[in-house]
């Protein structure tokens, strides 16, 4: 895993917004056309 300068990101929190959002508004990934 990618860690710039050596520190954890805090990434968890972010995806689970993200998929949060694509969940209500109908999103899916784009190979599942």
């Amino acid at each position: 895993m990618y860690r710039p300068y050596g520190k954890e990101v805090p990434r968890e929190g972010y995806w689970a917004m993200y998929e949060e959002i694509m969940k209500r508004n109908g999103g899916r990934p784009h190979w599942a056309k």
